[in-house]
C-alpha cells in the first residue's frame, strides 16, 4: 500500500503553469495554444496544435520541449537550447505532475474531442513513464468524461501513440 501512496505523491507536485493563450497565425492555419512551466533553470514549453487533417473538429496534438542553458567553453552564460530529448535533470516526477496538470487544465478550458501525442521508443524510460503517468491520470480523466488509450506501434515504427478521447 505504501508504494501506491508514494507513486501518488510523486505525481502530485506540479509547478505553476503560465498559459499564453490561443493564437492564430492566419485564418486558415490551425490554432496553437502554449503553456510554460519552470523547474529550476529549465523552462518547459507545452504546445497544443489543432489538427485540421480530419473532418472531425477539436482534435489536438500535444508536445512539449525543454529549454535550458548549455554551458559553452569560453563563455560565462552558455547558450540556450531547446530539446524534445530527456534532460536527465532529476525532476521527472515534478515534470510529469506538471504535464498531468497541463492536460487536465487544457481539457477543462478547451473540451477537446481528442488529444494525441507520441513517445520515441528509443527512449524506453520516457515511454514507460508515459504509461505510468496515464495510469495515474485515467481515473481523473474519466471524471471529466474522457478515456485514455496507449499503444506501442509495431516494430516498423519508432514511436508509441497515446491519446485522450472524449467518451
Amino acid at each position: 500500500m505504501r508504494a501506491k501512496e508514494l507513486l501518488t505523491e510523486l505525481f502530485n507536485n506540479p509547478v505553476p503553469i503560465n498559459w499564453d493563450g490561443k493564437t492564430k497565425f492566419n485564418p486558415d492555419a490551425p490554432s496553437v495554444i502554449w503553456a510554460n512551466a519552470s523547474i529550476e533553470d529549465i523552462v518547459y514549453r507545452f504546445m497544443f496544435s489543432e489538427d485540421r487533417s480530419t473532418d472531425t473538429d477539436n482534435i489536438w496534438e500535444f508536445a512539449f520541449e525543454a529549454e535550458y542553458t548549455k554551458p559553452m567553453a569560453g563563455t560565462k552564460t552558455g547558450v540556450r537550447q531547446r530539446s524534445f530529448k530527456l534532460t536527465k535533470s532529476g525532476h521527472e516526477f515534478q515534470l510529469f505532475a506538471t504535464v498531468i496538470q497541463v492536460l487536465k487544465e487544457f481539457i477543462l478550458k478547451i473540451k477537446p474531442n481528442v488529444i494525441s501525442w507520441t513517445a520515441d521508443k528509443t527512449e524506453e524510460s520516457r515511454a514507460s513513464l508515459y504509461g505510468t503517468m496515464l495510469k495515474k491520470l485515467k481515473p481523473e480523466i474519466a471524471k471529466l468524461g474522457y478515456t485514455i488509450n496507449g499503444q506501442s506501434n509495431d516494430e516498423a515504427y519508432d514511436f508509441s501513440m497515446f491519446s485522450i478521447q472524449k467518451i
